[in-house]
């Protein structure tokens, strides 16, 4: 329920046994970038290092190669560097270029990892990371023919030199 109380009547209407709670009704928005717990629970956002404070100045230099069900190649909190699909065909086990998410799980774990810090959506734990596909499970979640066995061989695309943060 909402009402207009005047201020003579909050303190009452406070201490009202009827009444469970009394909140100020404020404007709330969805577009506020949130932390999720993990975050909270390794203390990277109190990491000065890793400058987690809404504004995309500071980016994590590291590569992240995730193996799952790709990543969202236009997703706008991600820095997607490059990738394979290892799902392309069980007769021929090969890796194309390619990992573009068609569950989205992988996606949502590169958020975890990595989505900027923008103040928008959520923030990863190594925000702005340079994040790699190695697609190796389908949508069904079946794994690949490949997949694994490149990413334990270290048979990946070679990510290129180190760069400054931005």
């Amino acid at each position: 329920m909402s009402a207009v109380v005047p201020a003579g009547r909050l303190e009452a209407l406070k201490h009202d046994p009827r009444v469970a709670y009394v909140v100020e009704d404020m404007e709330r928005s969805i577009s506020a970038q949130s932390m999720p717990t993990g975050i909270q629970r390794i203390f990277a956002d109190t990491n000065p290092e890793i400058d987690i404070d809404g504004s995309d100045d500071y980016r994590v230099d590291v590569d992240v190669a995730v193996i799952d069900t790709g990543i969202d190649f236009q997703h706008p909190e991600l820095n997607v560097t490059g990738g394979v699909n290892c799902t392309v065909s069980i007769f021929r086990p090969r890796c194309d270029p390619g990992g573009d998410d068609d569950h989205y799980h992988g996606t949502h774990v590169a958020g975890t990892i990595g989505a900027i810090d923008d103040g928008d959506g959520v923030v990863g734990v190594a925000p702005g990371a340079r994040l790699w596909r190695l697609k190796c499970l389908i949508k069904t979640a079946a794994v690949g023919p490949r997949g694994l066995s490149l990413a334990s061989t270290g048979s990946l695309p070679t990510p290129p030199p180190s760069r400054s943060p931005t």
